[in-house]
């Protein structure tokens, strides 16, 4: 009762349902874990299949103990629930450094 999907919204819907939500559960990309970081969001991240730096930020910021990431194969209701005892992303994970990125690096 209390889940509402949506599979596109504009930035001011977006910002809106950001700030009334409790959970977020979306894709772990770059730029909404940055959102997810300015409006300290609890999150579950599903990243997309074959995209390696969204398999890499979701296991990243879940060893630290912010959020739940998990593959689309495995998710459930569960997630959310687990996901709302969470600190959530803040302040710390703003402040990226350059060890985030070292997947990015060339050899």
């Amino acid at each position: 009762e209390s889940i509402t999907t949506y599979n596109y919204v504009l930035s001011k819907e977006l910002q809106e349902i950001l700030n009334t939500s409790v959970v977020v559960v979306s894709r772990s990309g770059y730029s909404s874990i940055m959102d997810y970081a300015v409006t300290e969001k609890k999150a579950v991240l599903i990243p997309t299949k074959g995209q390696s730096e969204q398999e890499y930020l979701g296991k990243y910021l879940a060893s630290k103990g912010t959020i739940i990431s998990v593959n689309e194969d495995t998710f459930s209701i569960q997630h959310i629930e687990e996901a709302r005892n969470l600190n959530g992303l803040n302040v710390k994970e703003r402040l990226l450094t350059a060890n985030l990125f070292s997947l990015f690096e060339r050899k």
